[in-house]
């Protein structure tokens, strides 16, 4: 988070995020009914809630979209990582 260059209703600066998880230290509840987990940031809380409400969070498609979302991070970590070694040597 601490690269974040474009923040948005859905991509928080680092200080609120940090600020709205310290809010939620010590309460009872979780992410609608997911033991152990919680949404702080208001707008996850709403995407979540959008998930759980139409296709369910553990459906297939959730799974696909997710694990895609995280594959391209990935990737282009990767490449970023590759560029910066090139550069390097």
């Amino acid at each position: 988070m601490s690269k974040i260059r474009r923040t948005s209703a859905t991509i928080p600066n680092p200080r609120d995020f940090v600020k709205s998880v310290l809010g939620k230290i010590g309460r009872e509840g979780g992410s609608q009914g997911l033991a152990y987990t919680m949404t702080p940031y208001w707008s996850h809380a709403v995407m979540q809630w959008g998930i759980a409400a139409t296709v369910g969070t553990m459906s297939w498609v959730t799974v696909r979209v997710n694990r895609g979302m995280h594959e391209s991070i990935r990737m282009r970590a990767l490449k970023k990582a590759a560029r910066e070694e090139k550069k390097g040597s």
